[in-house]
This record gives C-alpha cells, sequence and structure tokens, in this order.
C-alpha cells in the first residue's frame, strides 16, 4: 500500500495491489483504475518521484519482476531474473525489498534511483526502468517483524546522511540481524 498524490486530483491518493497482481488507485474514497499488472502476487509498492516531480508506481512480484506504471499505463519492466548475474547463481531470484532514494553523485547532481534487494545478497540500481548497477551486500537485506519464528518478514532499506557530508548513504538491515551503511556514488 502506498499513500501519494499520484492523479493530483485530491489530496492523496491510496495505491494497493494484490495476490493476483492487480493494482487499484483510490481517489477521494472511489476506485479510479484498476489493472491487472503481473500474473504473480505484488510484494511490494513504492512510489518514485524524481526531480521534476514527475511520479512513477513501482511494484515489484513473487517472479522478480518490477515494473513502474502509472495509473493509466504501464512504463517499463524489469525481471531480474533475466540478467548476467541470474545464469551465475542458478535458482530463481526473488525480490526481498525495494527502496525509491534520491542519491548525489560526486559532481552534486541529484538522480532518483529505486533499489531492489533480492534473496542472494545483491541490491539493483535501477533508474527509468534499466538496471545501472549491482551491488553485493553483506546478508540478503530485510527486516525480521518482531521476535517471532516466522519467515514474515518487511522491507529495510532507507537513506541517511550518516557522515554529515551533504551525501546520503544507504542503511540496510540484513537478514542477519546486522545493519550496514552502504555509501553508494553513482556516476
Amino acid at each position: 500500500m502506498a499513500i501519494e498524490d499520484i492523479t493530483r486530483f485530491y489530496h492523496n491518493d491510496l495505491v494497493v495491489a494484490d495476490s493476483c497482481g492487480m493494482m487499484t488507485v483510490f481517489c477521494n474514497q472511489q476506485i479510479l483504475c484498476r489493472q491487472s499488472v503481473s500474473d504473480a502476487c505484488i510484494n511490494f509498492i513504492q512510489v518514485e518521484v524524481d526531480k521534476t516531480g514527475n511520479q512513477v508506481i513501482v511494484l515489484s512480484d513473487d517472479n522478480g519482476l518490477v515494473m513502474g506504471v502509472l495509473p493509466s499505463s504501464e512504463l517499463w519492466k524489469v525481471n531480474i531474473n533475466n540478467t548476467k548475474l541470474t545464469k551465475e547463481l542458478g535458482p530463481k531470484l526473488t525480490v526481498k525489498c525495494v527502496l525509491s532514494v534520491d542519491l548525489t553523485n560526486s559532481h552534486g547532481q541529484r538522480s532518483s534511483y529505486i533499489m531492489v534487494s533480492d534473496c542472494h545478497n545483491h541490491v539493483y540500481m535501477l533508474q527509468q526502468g534499466t538496471i545501472v548497477m549491482v551491488l553485493e551486500t553483506p546478508a540478503v537485506i530485510t527486516a525480521k517483524i518482531g521476535d517471532y519464528p516466522t519467515t514474515d518478514w518487511i522491507c529495510s532499506m532507507n537513506t541517511i546522511d550518516l557522515d554529515n557530508d551533504g551525501v546520503k548513504e544507504v542503511v540496510v538491515g540484513c537478514l542477519d540481524n546486522s545493519i550496514h551503511a552502504i555509501k553508494v556514488s553513482p556516476t
């Protein structure tokens, strides 16, 4: 679920998705649109807002598909199982976490990225539907809900300027209960 002013018709819109791959956008307590975006269960929703204010609803499913959509159209799709890295790892990759971030490069230019973590210690940096970088992480990025013996996990990636240098670092909570800060300097 995401709450964001996607349509700019009303204050905030509600974006929800279900286990059948259906995305629904509610505006002013009414269904604005409903569209099938995947054949699998949608497990993450993020809204990416770029530096010009354009918005994209980013969804991921159980099959490793990450897609950018608007209420009226599909913009892009990327399947993390169709990369060179996948052929090396073998089994099917699943998305464990999705985060929309704005990062600043060494020249002070801000860019919007979608960070997608998988089940094999990797973070994919996507920009406008293209994988621009793959980072290896110390562990699978995710966070456990409570102290229960369960397989229910929630997203745990965020950005913050830890060293006060004006550039945000990516902070990740991992499956092995560790927390890491990653300095990412896109070119």
